[in-house]
């Protein structure tokens, strides 16, 4: 083998080398993506399942009282809450759905 040809040779080796490096730091950064994604849904599950407990906390005075206008009240902050933990949830699912199907 001639120096030019060792010279190609051992430039394309590196360029393999180099290529490979770039998508094991690319599938590294994906799945880092992804391992926060699935962190922070569980996270909102979490949250959103505390909330839920903490209205039956909040209302249960008012519904043996018979507040029925303390109730509504209550269900309508809960209910906000909630579609909006639900919304950020949606979302980060959304988020990870497009990194899976594009791995």
């Amino acid at each position: 083998m001639s120096a030019e040809g060792f010279k190609k040779s051992m430039m394309g080796m590196f360029e393999t080398a180099k290529k490979g490096a770039a998508q094991a730091s690319e599938a590294t950064t994906v799945a880092a993506k992804k391992a926060k994604l699935m962190s922070e849904i569980k996270w909102l599950e979490s949250k959103l399942k505390s909330r839920k407990e903490k209205f039956g906390v909040d209302v249960y005075d008012s519904l043996i009282n018979n507040e029925h206008g303390e109730v509504d009240r209550i269900l309508s902050l809960c209910k906000a809450e909630l579609e909006e933990l639900k919304q950020e949830i949606m979302e980060k699912q959304g988020q990870l759905d497009l990194l899976r199907a594009n791995a």
